[in-house]
């Protein structure tokens, strides 16, 4: 079961990881190719959704690829952009709570333990821990928005739609 769950996240991480690739199919981009095109969506506060959304998704990508090539500083760049992402528009946040109610507590639970594992690389990095145990952290983030995902993604989607809030669903 065990074995089972890392192949999938492997393979699930190498997917991740071609969300960076170059437009004229390379597919081992550099780092700092997935760090620039990931540039313009970090503001210090108030984006949409969709646009935090699209940043860790380059985030996580940069934090694989970094995993992959032994580039700890990407690693720690990319998991400091993830565990200090932009806060949602204030609008958003009162229709995501509107739509989700009781569950809003754990929605905003899923996002902690995604920053939770995005310090935990930082950490990690600066302990000069082993690529496993790197990849072990990163998956527990990618799991984190995974499971996210599953739970309230459809829900929220639905909600900023109707209100209006956005003009593309996360």
């Amino acid at each position: 079961m065990l074995a089972a769950r890392r192949l999938r996240s492997i393979v699930v991480s190498g997917l991740v990881l071609t969300v960076g690739c170059t437009q004229d199919g390379d597919v081992t981009p550099k780092t700092d190719q997935i760090l620039s095109n990931n540039a313009e969506l970090q503001a210090p506060s108030n984006l949409p959704l969709r646009e935090i959304m699209r940043g860790l998704e380059a985030d996580l990508a940069a934090v694989a690829h970094g995993i992959w090539i032994a580039d700890h500083e990407a690693v720690r760049t990319a998991a400091n952009r993830i565990a200090e992402h932009p806060k949602v528009i204030p609008e958003q946040v009162a229709a995501i709570q509107a739509a989700l109610g009781g569950e809003f507590p754990a929605f905003v639970q899923q996002d902690l333990a995604v920053h939770g594992a995005a310090m935990d690389l930082i950490e990690a990095v600066d302990a000069s821990r082993t690529t496993s145990e790197l990849f072990d952290i990163f998956l527990r983030a990618q799991q984190g928005c995974m499971s996210c995902h599953s739970s309230y993604r459809a829900r929220v989607a639905e909600a900023l739609t109707d209100t209006g809030s956005a003009t593309e669903t996360p």
